[in-house]
């Protein structure tokens, strides 16, 4: 009798090895073809660009912008403010204003009396050509913006002279800006290879008697003139009354 039970017990151990391998091999197949026709889709989604388009749409939501506004003119120089609409936390990379290249995006005045040289190539003004700090601002690079916030600071002024005050100058800004979260670095980093994004912002700017207006023109006298005419504010200075008279054929004085 004892005998029988060993051999029965045998008999259900080696039943058991045979079935529980089998059992294995069933799983691992059907894991295998779920696996296989995920990677399909995965793939057919990455030929077809919806991948990249996901991947920018979460990106956008959750990246947002970085916005640049004017606030105020300071007694030296003058106060900006960068937005981060989104709820990711920001980097500053870069943040500069370019000089203008021509000078005739230039009008300054002197606001107290000085000696000048006077030649067959101008006028020249003491001290030299006139320098523009603004042009230096480094300050922010590498500030940190947190998500659905904004940071204030100061830019340094147009003219390296106290008796040099402008007023006309048109310039851009150009700032740069990235995610603080790896993951959406690497999101970003791919929107701007396949161009979705541009890596860097440039704002154009006229400045009127330290007041900075956005514009999108070229040219010096014709963004005066798209100032001049769309802000209110701006229609009493005396360079938009001049253009005003001129614009409607009255004697200018």
């Amino acid at each position: 009798m004892g005998k029988r039970k060993n051999n029965k017990f045998s008999r259900t151990r080696s039943t058991k090895r045979v079935e529980k391998p089998f059992r294995d091999i069933t799983f691992i197949n059907r894991m295998h073809g779920i696996w296989s026709r995920f990677k399909g889709l995965i793939l057919w989604l990455g030929s077809a660009g919806f991948l990249v388009l996901f991947a920018t749409t979460a990106y956008k939501y959750l990246d947002g912008d970085v916005r640049l506004e004017f606030s105020k003119a300071l007694s030296s120089g003058y106060e900006f403010i960068l937005h981060n609409n989104g709820p990711a936390d920001q980097v500053v990379e870069e943040f500069r204003v370019l000089v203008p290249t021509k000078k005739q995006d230039v009008i300054y005045k002197l606001t107290e009396g000085i000696y000048a040289s006077v030649d067959e190539n101008g006028i020249e003004l003491p001290g030299g050509p006139v320098y523009m700090p603004a042009a230096e601002f480094k300050e922010i690079d590498g500030q940190v913006i947190k998500g659905n916030s904004k940071i204030q600071f100061r830019l340094p002024p147009l003219a390296d002279r106290l008796w040099l005050q402008p007023v006309a100058v048109l310039l851009n800004i150009e700032y740069t800006t990235i995610s603080r979260n790896q993951i959406l670095q690497k999101i970003e980093k791919l929107a701007r290879n396949i161009g979705f994004k541009e890596k860097k912002v440039t704002v154009g700017f006229l400045v009127l008697n330290n007041y900075w207006t956005p514009v999108r023109v070229g040219n010096l006298q014709d963004a005066i003139t798209q100032a001049c005419r769309d802000n209110r504010m701006l229609s009493n200075l005396e360079i938009c009354k001049k253009r005003n008279r001129i614009s409607t054929g009255q004697k200018v004085g």
